[in-house]
């Protein structure tokens, strides 16, 4: 198996944009299709083998503005309190109900944790 990613226009002439001077028959339709962000894999294996493949290789991403959230998240007391005094107005900004408690950031009322989302809401930027 080859895989093949590099400028489009160089791929589209390798293959060959015409009749004449395509490396093989038909590949001008294939140069046609290269365009956009696109890479080309050569392989004799099956079609389902190799889809699958690729699908087993996803990777998990952080979560987007507007995406369902994937789990539950929660922040606990210990968490918050491993951050320095000087970044409580930024968490509060985020939303977060924090407090400088003895030189240390803490959660307000004394709570415990704080649940930042619930699995299958959806985010917002904040």
């Amino acid at each position: 198996s080859h895989i093949f990613l590099g400028k489009n226009k160089l791929m589209q002439i390798a293959m060959g944009r015409t009749p004449e001077d395509e490396y093989s028959d038909n590949l001008r339709h294939v140069s046609k299709l290269i365009t956009g962000s696109v890479g080309l894999i050569l392989t004799s294996r099956p079609r389902e083998e190799v889809e699958s493949y690729f699908d087993s290789l996803v990777e998990e991403d952080f979560a987007r503005a507007g995406s369902e959230a994937p789990k539950k998240v929660v922040i606990t007391n210990e968490m918050v309190a491993t951050h320095p005094v000087s970044m409580v107005e930024q968490f509060r900004k985020l939303g977060l109900p924090v407090e400088a408690q003895n030189g240390r950031v803490g959660l307000i009322g004394g709570k415990k944790e704080h649940v930042i989302c619930k699995e299958g809401a959806i985010l917002s930027a904040e």
